[in-house]
């Protein structure tokens, strides 16, 4: 090449502002009583997500070797990230570990090998 293509160009970073949930705001959907199966499992799922960071695609992938016990002696997550393909540890604060417990029982969680009911389309 005789000269360098990107002479001309400049990178432009464009900051993003974003949301998230107070506190109160995760306690009234943690506490609204819901009618329909399916939508307490999206509730849960969400809130699942909300105490992990995980994508709902990382959360659906959950299996029991998922879960580790670390050096702290508290149960982790140690899972590879679907989008990045980065290892993640995360720790298991009360509120997961309560929706585990909770779904531990339930039909689809037992008939496959993850931890978590996964919802189809």
């Amino acid at each position: 090449m005789e000269r360098d293509p990107f002479y001309n160009y400049k990178a432009q970073f464009k900051p993003v502002e974003r949301e998230f949930l107070t506190q109160e705001e995760i306690m009234i959907l943690y506490e609204k009583d819901l009618h329909f199966d399916r939508l307490r499992i999206v509730r849960d799922m969400f809130l699942f997500s909300c105490y992990t960071g995980l994508a709902y695609a990382d959360v659906k992938k959950l299996t029991n070797d998922d879960i580790i016990k670390g050096i702290d002696g508290y149960q982790w997550i140690k899972t590879k990230r679907t989008k990045t393909d980065s290892v993640s540890s995360i720790p298991l604060l009360p509120m997961a570990m309560e929706t585990l417990d909770k779904y531990q029982d339930h039909p689809e969680v037992k008939r496959g090998p993850y931890i978590l009911p996964v919802l189809s389309n």
